[in-house]
């Protein structure tokens, strides 16, 4: 089968590997899209030293369950699945405390063992979240996106009537305001230097501005006196930190999100003069994930207008990891029909 594969710092290549067989406890997917993320581009860069090439990449994949050990899984032939991708060991004193989700040994299917670029990945039963019935295929691979928002959401505590900021809207900043809205939010507030991302949050119903050319504390006084409830720090840019936690309210809560390779500012004696909750988020738990799973088939989330670009895996070296511009938002990887 033709595979999307690691071939080591700043490359990816399409090669034929044989497609894999599944052991006990295991289920064959048949996978239908994969998403492409930060963390996607972090590897290909060489940003991520313990993958190594020769790896299938793709963890946020979804598909249909077509052979191993369904009756493990809950599954019957063909069932829609998303791939919960988390790698825990289950003996570490963090997974011991009940937090698998960030195990001392934390791996990931696409990084440490053969992902979801590919026609078919072999993953662990308990991995697989049944996808609701009618969830279009393309829109199944933004299951693993979704749940880091729901998780972002939950551990921020946002809470009915809470004014939220987000720094970065791209994908995960997009998903963020979807859920901090579910959960209550009167108002989501964005900053985003890309024109053409802020005019899609605008349709989505976000307050958006350039943190290029607008003084986004003053910006964000205007429409929340005092400062923000809660503020999300999903870009990585280096501004970003301080702008946090200056813009969000005394006791309020500044949640950082982003994945980055290089050293970040933290403005603490903010966080300690305003007695503000500095919270940390990397990825989601099983039931995070089970919940965004639901939200995708109960929620009315418009998940479709994140979706800028389907692209067949023959052609992802050169128009995914290329040297063109990041698309719009979600970009996709066709391991099957592009539809």
């Amino acid at each position: 089968m033709e595979a999307l594969v690691y071939a080591g710092p700043g490359a990816v290549e399409i090669r034929d590997v044989p497609e894999p067989e599944p052991g006990p406890g295991e289920v064959l997917v048949e996978v239908g899209h994969v998403g492409v993320c930060g963390t996607d581009h972090l590897l290909v860069r060489g940003g991520l030293a313990r993958v190594r090439p020769g790896v299938v990449i793709g963890h946020e994949m979804a598909g249909r369950a077509v052979g191993g050990d369904l009756g493990r899984a809950g599954l019957r032939p063909g069932d829609p699945v998303a791939v919960e991708p988390l790698i825990s060991c289950g003996t570490c004193r963090t997974c011991r405390r009940g937090h698998r989700h960030i195990c001392e040994a934390l791996g990931l299917y696409g990084i440490d063992r053969d992902g979801g670029a590919a026609s078919h990945v072999v993953v662990a039963a308990d991995r697989l979240h049944r996808l609701p019935d009618g969830v279009p295929p393309r829109v199944a691979a933004l299951a693993e996106p979704l749940s880091v928002a729901v998780h972002m959401v939950s551990r921020a505590g946002v809470a009915v009537g809470d004014v939220v900021m987000i720094f970065g809207g791209g994908p995960i900043g997009a998903l963020l305001g979807l859920v901090a809205r579910l959960s209550g939010a009167s108002a989501v507030l964005v900053a985003e230097p890309r024109a053409d991302r802020r005019e899609l949050l605008a349709e989505l119903g976000m307050t958006v501005t350039d943190p290029l050319g607008a003084d986004v504390a003053s910006w964000c006084e205007s429409r929340a006196p005092g400062g923000v409830d809660v503020s999300f720090e999903v870009s990585g840019a280096d501004s970003s930190y301080a702008a946090a936690a200056e813009v969000t309210r005394p006791r309020g809560t500044v949640l950082v999100g982003a994945l980055t390779d290089r050293p970040a500012r933290v403005p603490m004696s903010q966080v300690m003069l305003k007695e503000q909750t500095l919270v940390g988020s990397r990825v989601y738990t099983g039931d995070h994930m089970a919940r965004a799973v639901n939200l995708m088939g109960t929620a009315g989330l418009p998940l479709e207008a994140l979706v800028s670009d389907v692209v067949p895996v023959r052609e992802a070296p050169g128009r995914v990891f290329g040297d063109g511009p990041a698309g719009l938002m979600k970009t996709l990887i066709a391991a099957g029909d592009v539809s």
